[in-house]
């Protein structure tokens, strides 16, 4: 995920999984999974893509909540149309989809 994330806004901001020391300004992504449904291979209704909902948030220099944003997150068809005829289980697949969205959302961002 970290990867995702410095290529979203490798040129704005350093990326790095632990603060380093002596920085002038940190910026702390954290998040919490409010919601998760795992996909089906098999379904009388076609298929069904794992999914969930995902709040997180952005604290600033100051200790403060500088941006907050909640998105639901779903694995992308065609990935789980592909898995799904060659029997691969469409669960545990949405680590991309969530970082590139939270990169997406952090480059629009207005952060202080």
């Amino acid at each position: 995920m970290i990867a995702t994330l410095r290529a979203g806004d490798g040129k704005k901001f350093e990326v790095v999984s632990t603060a380093p020391i002596g920085s002038r300004k940190v910026y702390l992504l954290e998040g919490e999974i409010e919601a998760y449904h795992a996909g089906a291979v098999f379904s009388p209704f076609g298929s069904r893509r794992e999914s969930a909902t995902v709040h997180y948030w952005v604290i600033g220099p100051r200790s403060k909540k500088v941006f907050e944003q909640t998105d639901v997150i779903r694995e992308p068809y065609i990935r789980a149309i592909g898995s799904e005829s060659v029997g691969v289980p469409i669960v545990g697949q949405l680590t991309d989809s969530l970082a590139n969205k939270i990169a997406l959302r952090l480059k629009s961002a207005k952060l202080p």
